[in-house]
This record gives structure tokens, C-alpha cells and sequence, in this order.
């Protein structure tokens, strides 16, 4: 078994890239579950955001810290506090990230691949 403090966890990590953000994003993965499956804290500055996205498993998001904003397409723009889940459908397309002026990090469990669309498009 491993142990992960939360200080190794909310600190560190790879820099997402311009293919799938809007603006500073950290990815620290912690651990692959299984097969196709895997838990990362990802780290947010204020107003960045993933770009359109499905997976094909579905994905579990936990706000750790900050507030955060999701969109499933066609729906609204929800906003999260700590504490707060959302959860993806299998291939349902969307997008989360931080709310304007206020750093985020949530708690990521997905399950499948990944594939990435386009950046979003938003006031």
C-alpha cells in the first residue's frame, strides 16, 4: 500500500498542454485503479479550463479546493464548491475548470480513454 499525503498531492505534477486546456493547468496523478482507469488532482489557476472532452468510461470529479465550473453540452454552467461531485456519463462530451479569479483543484476519477475536442467557446 501507498500512502499519499495531501501536500504531495496538491502540490507538483505535469503541466497541461495547449491540446487540452485554456490556461495553467497542473495534472499530479496518483494512481492508476485498474486498467483504463485513473485518479490525478488536477490543479486549476483561476479562469483555466479543460477543453471539450469525452470518456468512454465516464468521470467522477471532486472539488478539493476553490470553485469550479463544469458543463455537460447542451446544458448549463454549474458552478461547485469544495465538497461538491459532478459526475460524467460514459461518452457524455463536456468540459470543468475554475471559476474566474478563484484557483481550483478537484479530484478526477475517470474510467476509459480519452478524446479531446475542441477548446471551449465562452463569455
Amino acid at each position: 500500500m501507498r500512502v499519499i499525503r495531501a501536500v504531495e498531492a496538491l502540490s507538483g505534477g505535469d503541466s497541461g498542454g495547449p491540446d487540452n486546456f485554456s490556461g495553467a493547468v497542473t495534472v499530479n496523478g496518483v494512481a492508476r485503479a485498474t486498467e483504463g482507469a485513473g485518479i490525478s488532482v488536477v490543479h486549476f489557476k483561476a479562469g483555466a479550463h479543460t477543453h471539450w472532452h469525452v470518456h468512454g468510461g465516464g468521470q467522477v470529479l471532486h472539488v478539493v479546493t476553490g470553485r469550479a465550473r463544469i458543463q455537460a453540452e447542451g446544458g448549463a454552467v454549474e458552478h461547485l464548491e469544495p465538497g461538491d461531485f459532478a459526475v460524467a456519463e460514459p461518452g457524455e462530451k463536456h468540459w470543468h475548470g475554475a471559476a474566474e479569479g478563484e484557483d481550483m483543484a478537484h479530484l478526477s476519477i475517470a474510467i476509459g480513454g480519452i478524446e479531446w475536442f475542441a477548446p471551449v467557446e465562452r463569455s
